[in-house]
């Protein structure tokens, strides 16, 4: 598995290089990211459901605007694996538990980018 890393070229096709929109849109982040962990490890939102579900629609695409798109792509997975009667339990979990990683390792990275940006303006 491949470290994450912020996709930069998706960076600069959303801001184009404007320090101040995606210090922005890392701020928010950064202020709804214990609600996002807290909600994303909660009993009620580990296993499949459409509580789960409707939680993962919602927070996947806004990895995108912080240039984490692989992230975006395994809430989409596990969003469509909570449909799948397929699945045995541990590959939903281990799904589940590889995203609840990335999105804490995430907050790291976005702390340090808008650390970054921070500096740079000033």
């Amino acid at each position: 598995m491949q470290e994450l890393s912020l996709d930069r070229e998706m960076l600069h096709q959303f801001y184009d290089g404007c320090n101040e929109s995606m210090t922005e849109v890392f701020t928010e982040f950064e202020n709804k990211y214990e609600e996002l962990k807290n909600g994303l490890a909660s009993p009620e939102l580990s296993s499949p459901s459409n509580e789960l579900k409707k939680f993962l629609h919602f927070h996947g695409p806004s990895f995108m605007y912080i240039g984490l798109p692989e992230i975006s792509k395994r809430f989409k997975a596990l969003e469509i694996a909570c449909m799948d009667l397929n699945l045995s339990s541990e590959e939903f979990s281990a799904s589940h538990n590889l995203l609840v990683k990335d999105v804490t390792e995430s907050y790291a990275l976005v702390t340090q980018e808008l650390n970054n940006l921070k500096q740079s303006a000033a």
